[in-house]
């Protein structure tokens, strides 16, 4: 006999977020700043954590300063700490690659792979056309 199919959804799924790298642009939040936010140039990311990070803040007045242990806004936090976030923009981009890859996947496979543009251009010269049927 089968066991019952649940019908609940699995709680408090950690977000999908790309790992930070030394010299990418963030968002800077602080609690303390009179602005939405700040621009934040990584500058380290700590190894036990690849979420937490340090940062040099440009100040709405352009002058830099250092935070460090920067945590992500998907990780908890002291009230009044300050934390980091990709900008709008990057989310965007990175959710426009992940239905890119999606629909790669549901046409070639799930374990296909394409290490360039033009790979991905002659798989995709190689199916038949969904209106004609010719490649």
């Amino acid at each position: 006999m089968m066991p019952p199919v649940s019908r609940e959804f699995p709680k408090n799924i950690p977000p999908k977020i790309a790992l930070p790298t030394v010299g990418r642009i963030v968002h800077v939040f602080h609690p303390h700043s009179v602005y939405q936010q700040l621009a934040g140039i990584v500058a380290h990311v700590a190894e036990y954590d690849t979420l937490k990070i340090n940062v040099t803040v440009c100040n709405h007045d352009g002058t830099t300063g250092p935070l460090q242990g920067l945590k992500h806004a998907s990780l908890p936090r002291n009230a009044g700490e300050p934390y980091w976030d990709w900008m709008e923009f990057q989310k965007g981009q990175a959710a426009k690659t992940e239905e890119l890859e999606a629909k790669l996947k549901h046409q070639f496979g799930e374990g296909a792979t394409f290490s360039s543009t033009s790979e991905i251009r002659k798989q995709q010269a190689d199916v038949p056309s969904p209106i004609d049927g010719k490649q």
